[in-house]
C-alpha cells in the first residue's frame, strides 16, 4: 500500500497527499527457450519442423508457437520459416534461435540416401520416398532400391489418389519388397469420401490388376516387385455385365440355359450367379468364372429348384457389383407329399400349397383322400357369416384359403401333381373380410408369420393371430403363440377392422428371419405382479400367454376361435384387511418396436405404509426388459424380481408396465430441490438421494408455521402440490428437508 505527498501544505484548499493505492510486484520464475530435437537428420528436398519449448530451471518445458522466436542459421542449406526447414540441399548447419535476448541452438544434418543394401541374414526396414517405407528381406547379393514419387493417373478408368510409385531393383533380384505408406501418402480428401484406396499394377499383357494389400498399424502394405509401378487409386468404372434366360418355366426334366457377358478394365473381375430357392430368404452366389473379358453359358437344372426360384447374375470387382434383373422360374410339381401326421377319425383345418387351378376344390382333395365318399371324409368351407360343406362344382379360389375336414380311417397319399408353382417374387394375395377368416399356406413350407406381418404392413391391432387348430384337443391355440403357418395347414386371423385387410404371404421360409426379429418372433412371455402392503392382503396379476386357455369345437356351428382379453385392473385389499384370492389374466401382445404396455392399478391402500411388488418371471423371459412407470413420481423404473414404493395419503397408485422396449423418456433425477408450479409447489428428489424422509413446511413471512405439507418416506421422483385453495395469505416460504439438505422456496399463491 502506498501514498504519494509533498511539502507544499494544504492551505488555501491545498492537497499534500494522494489517496491510499496498492499494487502487486510479480516475480516470475526464469524460463529458457529449447529447440527439440538437439539433432534433425534429413534426405536432400525433404522438409521438417524443429519445435520451440520454454524449460523452466527444474528441466520442465512447455510447447510454445515457433513465431514467438527469432530463427537463423550458420549455413544456409535451404529456407528456413520459424523453425521450418525445406527446400534442403546437402550439408549442416546450426540453427539458432533467439527469445527475450536468450539463445539456444540445434544441428541439421542434409545426407543423401545410400542404396547400397549389402547382403546379410536380417531385414531391414528404410524410408526411401515421401511417405513410402520399404522392407529388404536377407539377400544373398549386393543390390540397389530407389523409390520414385510420380504425381499421376493410370488412366483406364482408375481414378489415381496422391502419388504413384515406381519400385526398382536392380541387378537382378526376385524378391518382393514389403513397401508401407504412411497416411501423408494418402489424399485425405479421397479417403474421407471412398476409403483407403486400393492398389493397382499392371502385369506383362498390359491388363490392369488389384494388388493384395492391407491397412495396418496405420500403414498400406503391399509387396513390390522388381521393376514395376504400383500406384494408388479407386476404380471408377463399374463392371459390366449382361444375361439372358432362355426360358422361365420348366416341366418334366427339362432345364434352363443362362447366358451372360461379363467386362470390366481390371483382371480382378468375376461374374457370379446368383439365386433364391423358394422357401429360402438368404441368396446363393456361385463363382463361375474370374477374367475382364468373357462370355458363358450356365445351365439351371430342374431337380436343383424343384419348388421354383429367382436367378440373376452379378459381375464384381475391387469396388463395385453390378446385377442383371432379376428373373423367375416356375416349375411343375409332378407328385408333393405331404408330412402331415394322419390320426383316426378326426377334424382338421387343412390348406392345399398352390392353386387347383381350373379344377373343382373336391378334386383336389380327392388326390389325397381318394373317390368321394361320405362316410370316409367331407370338406367344408367357413368365414365370418357362413359355414357349408363344399359341393362337387364348387370352384372358388381355394389359394391362400383353408379348409375344415372330417376324415376316418383315412391313409395319406400323394396329395398334388401337375400343379405349377407360384412365382418367387410375388407374395400370394389375400384379402381379409372383417371378423373371422380361415387362412391356408399356399406353399409345402413354413412360412413366418412375423415375415407376413411385415411384407403386409400389419399389426396386432387390425389382425388379430394366427390362431392354430389341434384336432387332438379340438382346440385353439392362445393368441402370438403360433409363429407361423405351416405347411398344409389352416389358420384363423382375426380382422379387427370395419375393412377388408389384404394379406401377402411371401414364398420364404422360417430359418432365413434376421436374427433380432426371429427372437422377438419367438418369445413368448408371462410375468406374474403380485403386490402388497401387509401380510395376508397379497392380490396378484399375470401378463403373458396362459396356454391353458383353450376353447373347444364341438360342433361345425361355431368354428371360430375366442377373441383374446384386453384389459386388466388389480385392486388390493381395503383398508380393513379383506382379502381376495381372485387373479387377474391379460395377455401379451407380440413383442413389437414400440414394445407392450399395460396399466395396472392398485385401489384402498392404507396411508403412509410401503407398497411391496414382486415380479414372477420364467427363467426363459429374464432377458426380455421390463420397464415400470411410477404415476406419483412421474418416472420410469427398470423392474426388479422386488421393489417397494412408498406410499403417503393417496388411496389409489397406478403403474404402466412396458415390455419389449426402453421408454422413449426418462426425467432428468440429477436435481435436488423446489419450484414454482401453476397454483402449487413441485419439488425433486434425485436417484442418488435414495428413499429418503422427506418433509416440507409451508411458514407465512412472520415466520409461522402454517402447515405441514409433507411428512412421508419417498422415492426419487418429481412431485408436486395443489396448494391454491389451502390459504387465505398469497405469500408463503416452503422448507423443504429431505437427505441432511434443506432447499428454501418463497412464492405467491395465484388464486
Amino acid at each position: 500500500v502506498v501514498r504519494l505527498g509533498d511539502d507544499g501544505g494544504v492551505l488555501n484548499g491545498g492537497v499534500d497527499s494522494s489517496d491510499l493505492d496498492t499494487f502487486k510486484i510479480v516475480i516470475r520464475r526464469n524460463l529458457f527457450p529449447k529447440i527439440l530435437p538437439d539433432t534433425l537428420r534429413l534426405r536432400p528436398r525433404d522438409s521438417a519442423a524443429f519445435s520451440l519449448s520454454l524449460r523452466s530451471a527444474d528441466g520442465r518445458d512447455s510447447i510454445i508457437a515457433a513465431e514467438s522466436a527469432t530463427w537463423s542459421w550458420s549455413t544456409n542449406l535451404g529456407k528456413l520459416e520459424a523453425g521450418r526447414v525445406s527446400s534442403l540441399t546437402k550439408g549442416r548447419s546450426w540453427v539458432r534461435l533467439e527469445r527475450s535476448g536468450v539463445v539456444d541452438s540445434a544441428l541439421l544434418i542434409v545426407e543423401s540416401f545410400d542404396s547400397a543394401l549389402t547382403t546379410g541374414i536380417d531385414s531391414v526396414t528404410v524410408r526411401v520416398a515421401k511417405g513410402a517405407w520399404v522392407t529388404v528381406p536377407p539377400r544373398s547379393t549386393g543390390s540397389q532400391v530407389s523409390v520414385v514419387v510420380v504425381d499421376t493417373s493410370s488412366g483406364g478408368g482408375i481414378a489415381a489418389a496422391s502419388i504413384t510409385l515406381r519400385v526398382k531393383v536392380v541387378p537382378r533380384d526376385t524378391t518382393p519388397l514389403a513397401l508401407a505408406l504412411s497416411p501423408s501418402a494418402i489424399d485425405s480428401k479421397l479417403k474421407a469420401s471412398f476409403g483407403t484406396p486400393a492398389v493397382f499394377a499392371q502385369d506383362s499383357t498390359g491388363k490392369v490388376k488389384v494388388v493384395q494389400a492391407s491397412f495396418k498399424d496405420s500403414l498400406l502394405q503391399f509387396a513390390g516387385s522388381t521393376g514395376n509401378s504400383y500406384w494408388l487409386g479407386y476404380d471408377t468404372i463399374p463392371v459390366r455385365i449382361h444375361s439372358d434366360l432362355d426360358r422361365d418355366s420348366l416341366a418334366r426334366d427339362t432345364s434352363a440355359l443362362l447366358s451372360f457377358g461379363l467386362g470390366d478394365n481390371t483382371a480382378d473381375a468375376s461374374a457370379y450367379y446368383c439365386i433364391l430357392r423358394a422357401g429360402e430368404t438368404v441368396p446363393v452366389c456361385t463363382l463361375l468364372v474370374k477374367s475382364d473379358t468373357v462370355n458363358g453359358i450356365y445351365t439351371i437344372a430342374k431337380s436343383l429348384i424343384p419348388l421354383g426360384a429367382r436367378v440373376w447374375m452379378e459381375g464384381r470387382d475391387s469396388r463395385s457389383v453390378t446385377s442383371t434383373a432379376p428373373r423367375d422360374i416356375v416349375v411343375k410339381v409332378d407328385t408333393l407329399r405331404s408330412k402331415v401326421a394322419r390320426l383316426e377319425d378326426r377334424y382338421e383345418l387343412l390348406a392345399l400349397p398352390y392353386t387347383t387351378g381350373k379344377g373343382s376344390i373336391l378334386d383336389a382333395y380327392k388326390r389325397q383322400f381318394g373317390a368321394i365318399d361320405p362316410t370316409r371324409w367331407r370338406v367344408f368351407r367357413s368365414d365370418t357369416t357362413s359355414f357349408r360343406e363344399v359341393s362337387a362344382n364348387d370352384t372358388v379360389s381355394d389359394l391362400g384359403k383353408s379348409f375344415w375336414v372330417r376324415t376316418r380311417k383315412t391313409p395319406l397319399s400323394p396329395w398334388v401333381s401337375d400343379v405349377w408353382t407360384t412365382s418367387v417374387s410375388k407374395p400370394v394375395q389375400l384379402s381379409l373380410a372383417p371378423g373371422w377368416n380361415m387362412v391356408g399356406n399356399p406353399y409345402p413350407f413354413d412360412v413366418d408369420w412375423s415375415r407376413i406381418a411385415d411384407s403386409s404392413g400389419i399389426d396386432e391391432t387390425q389382425v388379430r393371430g394366427p390362431y392354430s387348430y389341434d384336432p387332438a384337443t379340438r382346440g385353439w391355440s392362445t393368441p402370438d403363440t403360433t409363429k407361423v403357418l405351416k405347411a398344409w395347414h389352416g389358420m384363423a386371423v382375426y380382422n379387427a377392422t370395419s375393412g377388408s385387410v389384404s394379406l401377402r404371404i411371401p414364398g420364404v421360409a422360417s430359418r432365413g428371419l434376421p436374427a433380432a426379429r426371429a427372437a422377438a418372433a419367438s418369445n413368448s412371455f408371462r410375468m406374474g405382479i403380485r403386490g402388497w402392503q401387509s401380510v395376508g392382503d397379497t392380490n396378484s396379476v399375470w401378463v403373458g400367454i396362459d396356454s391353458t386357455a383353450k376353447t373347444g369345437i364341438d360342433a361345425f356351428d361355431n368354428p371360430t376361435p375366442p377373441v383374446p382379453s384386453m384389459g386388466m385392473n388389480l385392486g388390493l385389499a381395503a383398508p380393513a384387511g379383506a382379502r381376495s384370492t381372485q387373479s387377474y389374466f391379460t395377455d401379451v401382445r407380440p413383442m413389437s418396436d414400440s414394445g407392450a404396455q399395460w396399466t395396472v392399478r392398485f385401489n384402498g391402500l392404507q396411508a403412509n405404509r410401503p407398497l411391496s411388488m414382486v415380479f414372477d418371471r420364467a427363467e426363459s423371459d429374464s432377458t426380455i426388459p421390463v420397464w415400470i412407470f411410477d404415476s406419483k413420481s412421474g418416472r420410469w423404473l427398470e423392474a426388479s424380481d422386488d421393489m417397494d414404493f412408498a406410499v403417503g395419503k393417496e388411496t389409489t397408485r397406478e403403474f404402466k408396465v412396458l415390455v419389449g422396449a426402453t421408454p422413449r423418456v426418462r426425467p432428468d433425477m440429477s436435481r435436488f430441490g423446489l419450484a414454482s408450479r401453476a397454483h402449487g409447489v413441485g419439488w425433486y428428489i434425485p436417484d442418488g438421494m435414495g428413499r429418503t424422509r422427506v418433509k416440507i413446511d409451508i411458514y407465512d413471512l412472520r415466520g409461522r408455521r402454517m402447515l405441514a405439507l409433507v411428512d412421508e418416506d419417498m422415492d426419487p421422483g418429481v412431485y408436486s402440490r395443489d396448494i391454491r385453495d389451502v390459504f387465505a395469505v398469497s405469500r408463503l416460504v416452503i422448507v423443504l428437508d429431505a437427505g441432511g439438505q434443506r432447499r428454501t422456496l418463497g412464492t405467491i399463491i395465484a388464486r
